[in-house]
C-alpha cells in the first residue's frame, strides 16, 4: 500500500512536470530527490506537499529547482586526457579517410551542450587538426549543440566566458581563440560560426540531426531510467553514419540492443564505432 509520504512526492513530481515542464518519469527517483532536497533546505520546507505548494505558488522558485535539475558544471577541455586520446583515435582518422574520399564536410553532435564549452572544445580542436594539415579551408564543418535549457544556450550563443572555464585549456589556445574584452574571453567569429546552438531536449521525437559522423553524449543521460537510456542509444545508432562514432562519459556504460550496433575502440574514454 503506498503511504502518505510517497502519495506526496508522486504529488510532487506532477506538479514538477507541469510547473517546470520538466519530466520526472524520465529520471531517477534517487537523483529527482537529491536536487529537491538541495532547494527544500534552501528554503526551510522539510514536507514535499508543502514544498508542491510552495512551487504552484512562486515562479521565482520554479526557476531555481529547475536549474538545479538541469546543473551544468563544465570548462573548455574538460578531461583534457580524453580530448588527446579524442584527438589521435578520432578525429585525426577521420580526417585523413575524409581527405582520402574526398569527402569535405564533418558533422558533430554535441548531446547537452551545456554553456558551450565542450561544442567550442571540439571546434577549436578542429581548427588545430585542419590547420596543421593545410586543409581547414577546404573542409565545411556542422556542429550541432543543444541543450533543453533556454536561457543556458542563449548565453552559450554569446560565446563569452570568465576565466573559471580555462583551467584545462592551454594558454596559448586562449590567446589564438578569444578575446580579452572587458574581464572575459569572446570567442572569436571564426569558431563560433562553426556551431549551430538551439534549444531542444534530447528525449524529443522529433529534430534529432542525422547523419553525424561523430555523436557526443558525455554525462547527460547518466540520471535517465534505464530503458529510457537504451532507446536512446539505439536512436544515436541510427542518426550515426556507418562507421561513425558515438563518445559517452567515462562514468556511463553502454547497455540494451544498441550494444550490438558498436565495437568500442577505448575503453577508458568510452569511444565507441558503429558497425558498417
Amino acid at each position: 500500500m503506498e503511504t502518505d509520504e510517497e502519495k506526496k512526492w508522486q504529488n510532487l513530481k506532477k506538479t514538477i512536470t507541469k510547473e517546470l515542464n520538466f519530466d520526472t518519469e524520465n529520471y531517477t527517483n534517487n537523483f529527482i530527490k537529491r536536487r529537491v532536497a538541495c532547494r527544500m533546505r534552501a528554503i526551510k520546507i522539510d514536507d514535499y506537499f508543502a514544498y508542491s505548494l510552495a512551487l504552484q505558488k512562486d515562479k521565482e522558485e520554479q526557476k531555481k529547482l529547475l536549474k538545479e535539475l538541469t546543473i551544468h558544471v563544465t570548462n573548455f577541455f574538460r578531461d583534457r586526457e580524453m580530448w588527446n586520446t579524442l584527438e589521435t583515435k578520432i578525429l585525426i582518422p577521420l580526417i585523413d579517410a575524409k581527405i582520402d574520399a574526398n569527402d569535405k564536410n564533418l558533422s558533430f553532435w554535441c548531446a547537452g551542450a551545456s554553456y558551450g564549452d565542450e561544442p567550442y572544445s571540439l571546434a577549436i580542436l578542429l581548427s588545430e587538426i585542419l590547420s596543421k594539415k593545410n586543409k581547414l579551408s577546404n573542409f565545411h564543418i556542422r556542429i550541432t549543440a543543444e541543450d533543453i535549457e533556454s536561457k543556458v544556450i542563449e548565453k552559450a550563443k554569446k560565446g563569452e566566458f570568465v576565466d573559471t572555464h580555462f583551467s584545462e585549456m592551454d594558454v596559448s589556445l586562449l590567446e589564438k581563440y578569444f578575446d580579452n574584452i572587458n574581464s572575459s574571453f569572446v570567442i572569436k567569429e571564426d569558431i563560433k560560426k562553426l556551431i549551430y546552438f538551439r534549444t531542444r531536449d534530447i528525449l524529443s521525437p522529433f529534430g534529432a540531426p542525422k547523419n553525424i559522423d561523430v555523436l557526443f553524449c558525455r554525462n547527460t543521460v547518466i540520471y535517465f531510467e534505464r530503458e529510457i537510456k537504451e532507446n536512446l542509444y539505439t536512436k544515436f545508432s541510427e542518426i550515426l553514419k556507418p562507421k561513425g562514432y558515438f563518445v559517452m562519459g567515462k562514468m556511463e556504460t553502454l547497455s540494451g540492443p544498441a550494444r550490438d550496433d558498436f565495437n568500442c575502440i577505448d575503453t577508458s574514454n568510452k569511444f565507441f564505432r558503429k558497425k558498417s
